[in-house]
């Protein structure tokens, strides 16, 4: 996105920002990897394949003895393969986090079409609200992605796994703005 003079929009961003009835509600999309994405599509593909074929040598009794067994287990393991892999792409293709702020409570919401899963705090016990620097990228399997983070008791919550440093210090200042926090350390 570029403005009238051809610069880059510094305003683009994938956060929507809204402010509603004195409350704050950031919506974040994942961060995404287009390789990834389309590994995973490829992927499935071919694993549904095979899992219908699979099951189809069950159905029909081709497989007989230890060959029928291992068939089971295998379609086992094919269905949470399946499962796991399916919920993933569709996370990455339509899922969102949501973090709603008011001065007496904070909401972080992972949000796919119907289903929710939301988690309260309340203001009083945050602290250290930050943007934390991750070792690896979401799509690591070494290290831990970057985040937005604060310490909520004994216990440290990570949100928004994947931003960037922009993103996480526009995060943590909106909350700090909105939740009181301004005057407190960080």
């Amino acid at each position: 996105m570029t403005t009238d003079m051809g610069f880059e929009d510094p305003r683009a961003s994938r956060i929507t920002t809204l402010n509603v009835n004195g409350e704050t509600v950031l919506r974040v999309p994942p961060s995404r990897n287009a390789f990834a994405l389309a590994f995973l599509m490829v992927w499935l593909g071919g694993w549904t394949v095979g899992g219908a074929m699979a099951f189809s040598q069950l159905s029909s009794g081709a497989a007989q003895g230890g060959a029928q067994w291992f068939l089971v287990f295998w379609m086992c393991a094919w269905a949470v393969a399946w499962v796991t892999s399916a919920g993933t792409l569709v996370w990455q293709v339509f899922g969102m986090e949501v973090i709603a702020a008011t001065s007496t409570a904070l909401m972080h919401s992972y949000r796919v079409f119907l289903w929710s899963r939301t988690r309260r705090f309340n203001p009083a016990s945050i602290t250290k609200l930050r943007w934390n620097e991750g070792s690896g990228s979401q799509w690591s399997r070494h290290g831990t992605p970057s985040s937005v983070a604060f310490d909520y008791g004994a216990k440290t919550i990570h949100m928004v796994k994947g931003v960037d440093s922009g993103e996480g210090d526009y995060i943590v200042s909106a909350l700090r703005q909105r939740l009181g926090l301004e005057g407190r350390r960080p």
